[in-house]
């Protein structure tokens, strides 16, 4: 099981807030420092949080999960840059160099393992995964869009009863924003990257002309220089070539149907809006102004009112054709300097804009309280309003939870109209962290942590929509017979069969490492944020088995021991073991590894072949034990020969068979430094990084029985494999979203991917095809036939495929006896299609 926690790079940013204090959390400080270096930004948030509270809402999570993984990208330098734009490049130059048949082939075919949905169980927040934003298509009612931070573009044609992925293939992963032509429903626009976290960056605005099937970039396209984060996508009223882009660098404006765009602004835009009827006005929202245009947005004006808050966060604008004079605003909260703080206020004008009341600051609409009484808000990461489009004094706004004001948000009129709490829940259900509140028609639609939930009765009851969609944002993966175990960020620790892919959701909150016992797997283990836990009945209740010392390290990994599985070993700041199966009187022990502390423990490995020997790392360091089931283990340093000094190490395989053999990967985008070999146990190193392409390599696999070194890792895009007959790598990953590969897991003849935004994956171990006939119904990528896909056959292969072009769209076919295109075969232009006379490479 791998210990990888692996983000696209949530970003520092651009800012022109200027309310803040000294000393903030982390949701507020990091848009408040500009182009800060990551070290800074470290040092700053660890002496913070140091002396304040770490709970819910201060944003600690958020600055955990930015520590873990942003430090794998910009490492040693600390200097921030658009980490999605630098990886698609690198993808984009290792696919038009890759044209030998070695470099470019494959037999892995893979299959989604979902989950698609949840059953409630010991946690206390359910979902699949979070949902950013939510467009409708306006000639077909029945057709949603969901935008979602690592998992593309999701549609529904069945009013949210089935979904389908529309971006696998697309480099950039992240959409933030949805419009789609309201006089041609084909013609659809994205606005990618995730505005709210940053976990994947923003590389402009895509478009399709045939309905989501392929994608290819407008104009508007930002480099690896910037660290730009979109938030809004706005199509004009009745002229669906002009649309508005509010992002972390400004406004921009394009006439023309994204051929060319304007910036209008640079300040930091979080949202953006049309007085309804009369288009020229319109409204905008920066971290620190309210703006307003009178024509079509050429230009703008800071129009702050008196009455506005002191300080803030984040704004949200809410209009209505119900009353095109009403202009509503949702200050987000300042957390103040003991990590505590509430929202702003709530404020309506009723001249378009030129003046405003404050209707309340109470109670906290952005907390956690079902009653408004806490004082926590993350208003940073979600903000949300909704106005009714037939009752201008209908609102609804979210943070944490869904409220609801019947009388324009005056301070009696807030009722909560979903709670985050799932169980024992008597109010109504939409997973915490509320990113989109949208109508279509009468039906107000949710976009949240968990998924997208709908309303049909103004938001009395809530309808969970997610199921199909397998967007699940993975951390790690435990697979043993049929049983799946994995942790995902904000959807907690799941549990699930191959045979049925609704997953029950044990443990709330980030979940973490998750272990089966593999002789009882009645027997099992979970983790969240600081605790870990224990199952003998199946996954139907756990105990925590934490002791001080192991409980309170964010995502502390663990390896069980390949024949006692009693024998657990936890990189929780040191590396601790038991041998009870973490139960009794005083079941840990520390092994003192040697570690600084500084670093995570980001992998372990357990030698098969000798189980004395173990290998860990905290990235920059490897460490060896020669006697880890002593009392009292000995460590050794096997740095030396590695490329620490510029990438961090990621994962370690060592052969079942010779605990001496071992293999190392690193993340980063340090070119040529991927996987380094040693066959001398860390003695001495040979770099086997071949020709892979220059993105971070997350996670290696050894296939146990392989007589040549058959080698599996996750990438930022996908799965490549080599063995020693080969002696490089290939792309291992026809029909593979091209996601975050997060975690690889062997079980038998199958090998398992978990990916950050796109679920579990599949593929069945097999040799080389004598013939191969490809067709539309055999596409593994099918309706919307994107993706890399290479094919190999000692024989022949003939097609009848369409394959579509695109951003993603690469596809090459390689035979030694001969390659036929039948009729219906059709490769359409913007895309890599390439045929090859040659053999198997294996």
């Amino acid at each position: 099981m791998k210990d990888t926690l692996l983000i696209a790079g949530l970003l520092l940013l651009l800012s022109d807030f200027t309310n803040v204090q000294a000393q903030e959390g982390f949701l507020d400080y990091i848009v408040s420092h500009p182009n800060q270096n990551f070290y800074e930004t470290k040092a700053d948030m660890d002496a913070y949080y140091a002396t304040r509270d770490k709970g819910r809402g201060t944003g600690f999570s958020h600055y955990m999960r930015w520590q873990m993984n942003t430090e794998k990208y910009v490492y040693p330098s600390g200097d921030m840059f658009n980490i999605s734009a630098r990886l698609s490049a690198a993808n984009d130059r290792f696919k038009s160099a890759a044209t030998t048949p070695l470099s470019r082939s494959t037999h892995g075919n893979w299959i989604s393992e979902g989950p698609t949905s949840y059953t409630p169980g010991n946690g206390w927040n359910g979902g699949n995964g979070r949902v950013n934003c939510i467009g409708f298509n306006p000639s077909a009612p029945n057709t949603i869009y969901a935008g979602t931070p690592a998992g593309g573009l999701w549609t529904s044609t069945n009013s949210g009863t089935t979904w389908q992925s529309q971006t696998d293939g697309l480099p950039s992963v992240g959409v933030s924003g949805i419009a789609v032509n309201y006089n041609n429903a084909n013609i659809i626009y994205l606005l990618t990257g995730d505005g709210d976290a940053g976990h994947t960056s923003s590389i402009g605005v895509i478009k399709s002309i045939d309905g989501g099937v392929t994608w290819l970039p407008t104009a508007l396209s930002f480099s690896a220089t910037g660290t730009v984060r979109g938030f809004k996508l706005l199509m004009h009223p009745t002229d669906p070539n002009i649309l508005f882009v509010a992002a972390s660098n400004g406004i921009w404006h394009t006439i023309n149907g994204g051929d060319t765009w304007i910036q209008e602004n640079a300040s930091w835009f979080t949202d953006i809006e049309f007085m309804p009827g009369t288009p020229a006005n319109m409204y905008a929202v920066s971290l620190s102004n309210f703006y307003r245009s009178s024509n079509t947005g050429d230009t703008w004006t800071i129009d702050n009112d008196a009455d506005f808050p002191a300080s803030w966060s984040r704004m949200a604008i809410g209009v209505t054709p119900a009353n095109v004079n009403y202009v509503y605003l949702l200050f987000g909260g300042h957390i103040n300097g003991t990590g505590s703080g509430k929202f702003s206020g709530f404020y309506r004008s009723t001249d378009g804009g030129a003046d405003f009341a404050l209707h309340t600051t109470t109670p906290n609409l952005l907390g956690y309280s079902s009653t408004g009484a806490d004082s926590v808000h993350q208003a940073s990461y979600d903000l949300a309003i909704a106005v009714d489009p037939s009752d201008a004094d209908i609102v609804y706004v979210g943070g944490i939870n869904v409220w609801k004001s019947t009388n324009g948000g005056l301070t009696a009129s807030w009722t909560i109209s979903s709670h985050w709490y799932e169980r024992d829940n008597m109010i109504g259900y939409t997973h915490a962290d509320i990113h989109s509140l949208e109508f279509s028609g009468t039906s107000l639609f949710c976009g949240s942590d968990g998924g997208i939930f709908r309303s049909i009765d103004a938001g009395n009851n809530w309808t969970n929509l997610s199921s199909g969609l397998a967007n699940m944002q993975f951390y790690y993966l435990d697979v043993e017979t049929t049983i799946f175990a994995g942790g995902t960020q904000d959807n907690g620790c799941n549990q699930w069969t191959s045979a049925i892919d609704n997953a029950t959701h044990s443990i709330g909150a980030d979940g973490f490492a998750c272990l089966i016992n593999y002789n009882n797997t009645d027997i099992r283990y979970q983790s969240d944020q600081s605790n870990k836990w224990r199952s003998i009945d199946g996954g139907d209740s756990f105990t925590e088995i934490s002791v001080s010392g192991i409980d309170s390290y964010w995502d502390a990994d663990w390896i069980m021991d390949p024949f006692d599985p009693q024998r657990l070993f936890v990189a929780s700041g040191d590396i601790w073991r038991t041998t009870t199966g973490g139960t009794g009187g005083t079941p840990w022990t520390d092994l003192n590894s040697g570690f600084s502390g500084t670093h995570f423990i980001t992998s372990m490995a357990q030698a098969i072949s000798n189980t004395n020997q173990f290998y860990a790392s905290d990235g920059l360091v490897l460490r060896r034990s020669d006697d880890v089931l002593a009392a009292t283990p000995t460590w050794a340093d096997k740095t030396a020969g590695l490329p620490v000094a510029s990438a961090m190490i990621s994962d370690i395989a060592i052969d079942p068979t010779n605990s001496q053999r071992l293999w190392v990967t690193f993340y980063g985008l340090s070119n040529g430094n991927k996987v380094f070999f040693s066959s001398t146990g860390g003695d001495s190193w040979t770099n086997e990084s071949g020709t892979l392409p220059n993105i971070p390599i997350n996670c290696i696999a050894y296939q146990i029985g392989s007589a040549n070194d058959r080698l599996y890792i996750g990438t930022d895009f996908g799965v490549f494999y080599r063995n020693d007959d080969i002696g490089d790598w290939i792309f291992y990953s026809n029909g593979l979203p091209n996601t975050s590969v997060s975690d690889l897991d062997i079980e038998g003849i199958v090998l398992y991917a978990a990916s950050f935004g796109r679920g579990l994956w599949s593929s069945l171990f097999f040799s080389c095809d004598t013939d191969l006939a490809l067709t539309l119904g055999n596409d593994p990528s099918s309706p919307n036939f994107t993706g890399q896909q290479q094919y190999h056959a000692s024989g022949t292969i003939t097609s009848t495929r369409i394959i579509t072009g695109g951003l993603g769209t690469d596809v090459s076919y390689n035979a030694a006896g001969s390659i036929t295109l039948l009729e219906g075969f059709h490769a359409k232009a913007n895309n890599l299609f390439e045929v090859t006379l040659a053999g198997c490479p294996d």
